[in-house]
């Protein structure tokens, strides 16, 4: 058993809360499902669990009646939960996929760069998927209301 050092407490004690998603910007599936007009909520807590929920927020208000309906309003939506854990010297966090919207992502791992700036945390993606490589910069404040 490894001692834990006064910054991983740090920075463990800043990752832990609520967050809401603020901006956006990049390229590939995610954005193309995220859209111009992201919203999104994403949590992590002391025991090292983790959700995040994103949507467009401009995607069509529509009764799902039929599978192409349920398909269409999936492309605007992005969710999975997990676990999560710190690599301090890389700045990176990465997320254990458990449930998913998208069941080819349970049981990947999802890392992200991250740094804080202000009451800010900011996500840059690594990586890829299916071949194509992430390219998104998601920013978050903590959730306040």
């Amino acid at each position: 058993m490894t001692a834990v050092t006064a910054l991983e407490i740090e920075t463990q004690h800043k990752f832990i809360g609520t967050w809401k998603l603020t901006d956006a910007e990049g390229e590939g599936p995610l954005m193309q499902r995220l859209g111009d007009n992201p919203i999104g909520m994403l949590i992590y807590d002391g025991h090292g669990h983790m959700a995040v929920q994103m949507m467009n927020k401009d995607r069509a208000k529509l009764p799902l009646t039929s599978d192409g309906d349920f398909e269409f309003a999936l492309r605007g939506y992005m969710g999975y939960f997990g676990s999560y854990e710190l690599n301090l010297d890389e700045k990176i966090v990465s997320h254990h996929i458990v449930g998913s919207i998208q069941p080819g992502d349970v049981g990947l791992e999802f890392r992200r760069r991250y740094e804080f700036v202000d009451d800010q945390l900011i996500l840059t993606t690594l990586g890829s998927i299916g071949g194509e490589e992430l390219a998104a910069r998601l920013v978050w404040e903590r959730w306040r209301d």
